[in-house]
């Protein structure tokens, strides 16, 4: 299954409080889960002293127009174009892999996962 981070975080917004309980409650569970993996990922990239390039590339992980440029950050860490794009297509990666380990800790069967993941989308595209 094919994951879009920048369209789980955009349906994570703010949940409409003319939502039925038992949605409110699934959207509330989905959006807890994603921050668990956003703290993950944080507290790797700050494990590794590069807190302050993760903070420079969240907002492109969300796909966010107001991120810095590329050209930008690429000069104020020292890398280039290519090497910040393939850190932050690693980033992706490893959000993706948090996730599907996360999803993997609520469910009895591993087989269960990629349903649990097409469950976590619907929930938060209501």
């Amino acid at each position: 299954m094919t994951l879009d981070v920048a369209l789980l975080e955009q349906a994570a917004g703010p949940a409409s409080e003319s939502l039925p309980p038992d949605v409110a409650y699934n959207r509330q569970w989905a959006r807890s889960l994603l921050n668990v993996v956003f703290r993950r990922l944080r507290e790797e990239w700050a494990a590794s002293d590069r807190l302050g390039l993760f903070e420079q590339l969240e907002p492109h992980l969300w796909g966010d127009v107001t991120a810095v440029p590329y050209p930008d950050l690429a000069q104020r860490f020292g890398l280039t174009q290519v090497n910040l794009r393939v850190m932050l297509h690693r980033l992706r990666q490893r959000y993706r892999s948090i996730l599907l380990e996360t999803v993997a800790q609520t469910v009895a069967d591993p087989a269960e996962v990629d349903g649990e993941l097409q469950f976590l989308i619907q929930v938060l595209r209501q």
